[in-house]
């Protein structure tokens, strides 16, 4: 009996242990399911700090931009323009919140070579705006020294921008010794050191500034040097040899190198090569851009956007060691309806307010200008009158009172007559005889022409008025347009679907009943063009009548006009 209740007891005991055992099993691998869930990966053995170090990366966002050409925002002649200082630095804005370490950069060319007063008032408010979005570096280009060298100082007031500029050097000329020597205006190259997040040792990128002297264009240079006489005689050194010497120089100092350089895209290409110990190539020159990154050799290439309209964005991941091992990114467009930083539009809307007073300080008297108006081509060009106010020209200017731009001296020179010219369009309110693209734009300045023709027509004695002819000796105004005057406006940027042939033929006064802009397609021909024949016959220079039949082929392009047939307009 004792034995059989020993039995019992011990297998009592067994069962009732057995749930426990089978639930201290669960509860164990409960928790160690958990561990797993908040590890995110199995548990593995510890490893030493030496082997942990190679597992941490740090990356840092880079932004490029350049070819900025005192740009702050869409002018808005077309639906497809972007950019806008207020809607960059919105993108920034978001972008520090996830990378504080951002580091910004223009490769140059942020001031148009063209010394006029709204330049100098738009490059100001550029240089306002550059400054509140923090951006670190700026390449020194011929193009940004248009307004003296202390001007881009401001640049660097914030205590973040740095400016450099390896090969723009000034030059100066001791007589007495007959020599002629180079002094360094601003730093060669600059090394950044960014914070990296888990403490450990700052990267260092190391930036060098430099501007391509074959990429420059002849007339902005010369148009430099007249203006910087005074202050600066500028020389441009060869790119490529400062570079051999200064790459090495920076590389013992940098974990990263980048070259920022005013260099066209297919020269960059060809000498990419050469830069050896060179990281990234940034370049920027006119309207180039390269949406994505470019590998030549060891070298990877980049071109920035221009006006401000796009900028370039790289993420660069770093090693424990500070090693480069990733580069991602690409262009980005800055929507022109997209969201604005508040205190960059209120600058925006600062500038407008001070273009108009702008406008009003170059204003001259109407009686001393050599613009006329057309009213006075009305008397005794009437048909071509009527002709023109069917076309597009005649509504130039009521197509910026819409946009709200009437006042923008960027969008004037192309949508009013004479703007620019110191007894051209000033306003609406004491020029307004001078608004839209009037005869006067296309055939020249027609005072003189009409002072001395009103002295011809005098009536003699008994009443009788002289018809005009060529051969009479008034100052004759050219009665054909050539394409360069067309294209001063309806460039590529501004008018992207303009043809000249096609809308020359548009534009013609014989032109009376066809279509105008846009109703007809890219290639379209004389005969689809053909008007009804003008009551009055229109004589060019030449004194061959041009046709007026709607059967007569029109005539294609106009013949080219010398010098000498110019020679009469003053």
């Amino acid at each position: 009996m004792r034995a059989a209740d020993s039995e019992r007891s011990t297998t009592h005991r067994n069962e009732t242990r057995q749930p426990m055992m089978r639930w201290a099993s669960h509860a164990c691998r409960v928790v160690l399911l958990a561990v797993v869930i908040w590890l995110g990966e199995p548990v593995r053995p510890l490893v030493s700090a030496e082997t942990a170090a190679t597992t941490t990366t740090e990356r840092i966002c880079f932004v490029f931009s350049g070819s900025r050409a005192s740009e702050i925002e869409p002018c808005g002649c077309h639906d497809k323009q972007t950019g806008g200082v207020d809607r960059e630095a919105y993108l920034y804005e978001q972008l520090r919140k996830t990378y504080p370490n951002l580091v910004g950069m223009d490769a140059g060319g942020w001031t148009d070579s063209f010394q006029t007063a709204n330049e100098r008032l738009k490059t100001d408010y550029l240089i306002r705006a550059l400054r509140e979005m923090r951006f670190n570096v700026f390449n020194v280009t011929p193009y940004d020294l248009i307004f003296g060298t202390s001007y881009p100082m401001q640049l660097a007031e914030n205590g973040v921008g740095r400016l450099l500029s390896a090969n723009v050097v000034s030059r100066s000329f001791d007589k007495a010794a007959g020599t002629t020597s180079t002094k360094q205006v601003f730093a060669p190259f600059t090394i950044l050191e960014v914070p990296r997040k888990d403490g450990r040792r700052a990267v260092r990128v190391g930036v060098i500034g430099i501007s391509d002297r074959g990429s420059l264009e002849p007339g902005a240079v010369q148009r430099l040097r007249n203006a910087l006489r005074q202050r600066l005689d500028f020389e441009v050194l060869d790119s490529t040899e400062v570079l051999k010497t200064l790459i090495p120089m920076v590389r013992k100092q940098a974990d990263y190198v980048i070259v920022l350089a005013l260099m066209d895209r297919a020269v960059a290409q060809r000498v990419a090569g050469q830069f050896e110990g060179v990281d990234l190539l940034v370049t920027t020159w006119g309207v180039q851009s390269l949406r994505m990154f470019m590998h030549i050799g060891k070298v990877t290439l980049v071109n920035t956007g221009f006006y401000g309209r796009y900028f370039v964005q790289g993420f660069v991941d770093f090693d424990a060691e500070n090693r480069p091992i990733g580069l991602t990114g690409g262009m980005v467009d800055i929507a022109s309806e997209g969201p604005a930083a508040t205190s960059f539009a209120k600058l925006l809307e600062e500038y407008r307010e001070n273009t108009k007073d702008l406008d009003r300080q170059i204003a001259v008297a109407r009686e001393q200008s050599r613009y006329t108006g057309r009213n006075e081509c009305i008397r005794c060009h009437n048909s071509e009158y009527l002709q023109w106010t069917r076309t597009p020209h005649n509504l130039a200017f009521s197509t910026l009172i819409q946009k709200n731009q009437h006042y923008n001296p960027d969008c004037l020179p192309c949508h009013v007559t004479g703007y620019g010219d110191a007894d051209g369009f000033v306003d609406n309110m004491q020029t307004g005889h001078l608004v839209s693209v009037q005869c006067e734009s296309c055939h020249g300045p027609a005072r003189a022409h009409v002072r001395v023709l009103a002295e011809i027509m005098k009536p003699d004695a008994s009443g009788k008025v002289k018809r005009p002819t060529l051969q009479d000796p008034y100052p004759h105004l050219p009665a054909l347009t050539s394409e360069p005057v067309c294209l001063k406006c309806h460039d590529k940027e501004h008018d992207p679907n303009f043809n000249y042939e096609r809308d020359y033929l548009l534009s013609l006064h014989t032109n009376m009943n066809g279509p105008f802009r846009r109703q007809l397609p890219a290639q379209a021909t004389a005969a689809a063009i053909s008007g009804a024949p003008m009551p009055v016959s229109v004589v060019p220079m030449s004194g061959v009548p041009l046709p007026m039949s709607p059967s007569a082929p029109a005539r294609r392009t106009p013949p080219p006009l010398t010098p000498s047939r110019w020679a009469t307009v003053k």
